[in-house]
């Protein structure tokens, strides 16, 4: 078994996530803003990594100026892959393509990974180890804001919890923001029951902490879902 380290990098649209691997081993990770950037270089030093691979949703420029001092490894659509992709387009997100890899390394029956972050989103992955697709929808800040923005009024809040019956315009916002999602989850958690047996369900994401769900055997959360997605996707084509 190889003991390089490598650098796993998930530049999203807000931040970057970084894991560190020696082996098969997630020795650190952690999360920051592209104003504190230079916590990248500082452990880079720190570790001399022999690989750095980044999957990025960022444009050209920024991924120069963030990633080239490095000689960084990239994901790309044509790579190998852990699974049969039978999603109908060549625009799959590349953070689903790592939820899906993740996925795929679990020798279990039919999986779906809950992704609740800037969107939510589900991905299936059957019994023959083929994806066959999912959803996606406005996570939590992205609903927030657009009560905020579409209307003269009402304000802009951070998440919180609330009642089901709001009593003043505050806590309405919440009822709506946190109950509606929380109840669009369960409803697909239900549809994906109904049509699949032997389920296995893989949830992550950063605002996941906002919501708790049904006490089963079949659901997992599994923080670095995504972190270790693409690390399955490098040892795949390293």
């Amino acid at each position: 078994m190889s003991t390089e380290t490598v650098f796993i990098v998930d530049a999203g649209n807000t931040r970057l996530k970084l894991g560190v691997f020696k082996g098969n081993e997630l020795l650190e990770n952690l999360a920051f803003d592209y104003s504190d950037v230079r916590l990248l270089t500082e452990y880079y030093n720190k570790f001399e990594p022999a690989a750095l691979f980044v999957s990025s949703v960022l444009k050209e420029d920024k991924n120069q100026w963030l990633f080239e001092p490095f000689t960084p490894i990239y994901l790309t659509n044509d790579m190998k892959l852990p699974y049969l992709n039978e999603y109908k387009s060549t625009t799959l997100g590349k953070d689903r393509m790592a939820n899906v890899s993740f996925m795929a390394n679990q020798k279990i029956s039919n999986r779906v990974a809950i992704d609740i972050g800037t969107c939510i989103k589900f991905d299936f992955l059957n019994d023959k180890n083929e994806y066959l697709g999912g959803s996606i929808s406005p996570g939590l800040r992205m609903r927030y804001k657009a009560l905020n923005e579409f209307t003269g009024k009402l304000p802009l809040l951070e998440p919180d919890t609330a009642d089901y019956l709001g009593h003043n315009t505050n806590l309405s916002i919440h009822a709506g923001v946190m109950e509606g999602m929380r109840g669009e989850i369960n409803h697909f958690i239900s549809r994906y029951e109904a049509d699949y047996k032997d389920l296995t369900f893989f949830v992550t994401g950063g605002d996941s902490k906002h919501f708790e769900f049904p006490s089963k055997s079949n659901i997992f959360a599994i923080e670095n879902l995504t972190l270790l997605g693409l690390f399955y996707i490098y040892k795949l084509n390293a």
